[in-house]
């Protein structure tokens, strides 16, 4: 519950370095350490991504990369192949489902979630849908 507030859990936020899918040609980063020859993508929202991954990975930190505003446009410079986006996976089921990106590495809990609040005294279809989402979200 967040301030009086009930939460739904909705999805647990994993999240793993994705890169452009280039049919024939060498499948990407092999190992985490690979990354750091690699054009390193991420969003502005989320400025410590690369950092928070590479603590919970093993690998050494990586510095730089390109800053994007939006997860959107970072996915769009991974599919043109201008690096390698770090991203949650709801962000990338599409896109790797497409084999727009592929994904060298597997995902890795990042320790945030999304979920659904809702006021304590929410009308009855609002509580249905947090039920709802909360069921889709556990498969």
């Amino acid at each position: 519950m967040a301030r009086g507030h009930p939460c739904h859990p909705a999805f647990h936020r994993a999240v793993r370095p994705g890169a452009r899918a280039r049919p024939g040609r060498e499948a990407g980063p092999a190992r985490p350490a690979d990354l750091a020859r690699a054009p390193r993508l991420w969003a502005r929202t989320r400025p410590n991504a690369w950092a928070d991954w590479c603590a919970r990975s093993g690998c050494t930190a990586l510095e730089g990369g390109a800053p994007y505003e939006h997860f959107y446009f970072m996915l769009e410079a991974a599919s043109a192949g201008l690096g390698v986006a770090l991203a949650p996976e709801p962000h990338v089921a599409d896109d790797l489902a497409a084999g727009r990106l592929i994904a060298p590495f597997g995902f890795l809990p990042s320790g945030l979630a999304y979920v659904a609040l809702r006021r304590e005294e929410a009308p009855k279809k609002t509580r249905t849908f947090c039920d709802w989402i909360g069921r889709e979200a556990a498969g």
